[in-house]
């Protein structure tokens, strides 16, 4: 699947979404997917996202210092729609996310709008508690 330590299959490069994806079809109780992370490419896959797409928390904590790149609104975003529960608790418990990111329009309306379905009501309540709601402009609310 992977050779010369990189996720190329032929001339191919391969997403880490598809690898990781292969990886735990196959070799579930391996540490392979801590190996791809060892990497350390620079590359512009977002290897955070793929880890969080894989419910792969700890993992992805683990790695954020060093892909800080990817550590941004869309991997928080991400990450909410993905229920990714211990990753969204330990990353905003640490202050993983520039405070910044909370005063995003996007950010802000994917809460409310999680929060008007009433999916993940539970969830997005301990999300809020552990983040910076003040800043929130009241056409939001």
């Amino acid at each position: 699947m992977f050779a010369f330590k990189k996720n190329i299959i032929g001339t191919r490069k391969v997403p880490y979404v598809e690898l990781f994806a292969t990886i735990l079809t196959y070799w579930p109780s391996s540490n392979d997917l801590e190996i791809c992370c060892n990497w350390m490419l620079v590359i512009d896959d977002n290897i955070l996202q793929a880890l969080l797409k894989h419910m792969q928390d700890n993992l992805t904590l683990k790695y954020l210092g060093f892909y800080s790149k990817f550590r941004n609104e869309k991997l928080f975003l991400f990450s909410l729609q993905q229920n990714n529960t211990v990753f969204i608790r330990e990353s905003l418990l640490i202050g993983a996310f520039d405070k910044q990111i909370f005063k995003e329009k996007s950010v802000v309306e994917q809460m409310l709008d999680f929060m008007k379905i009433g999916s993940k009501t539970n969830f997005l309540l301990n999300t809020l508690l552990l983040t910076d709601t003040a800043e929130w402009k009241n056409k939001y609310l």
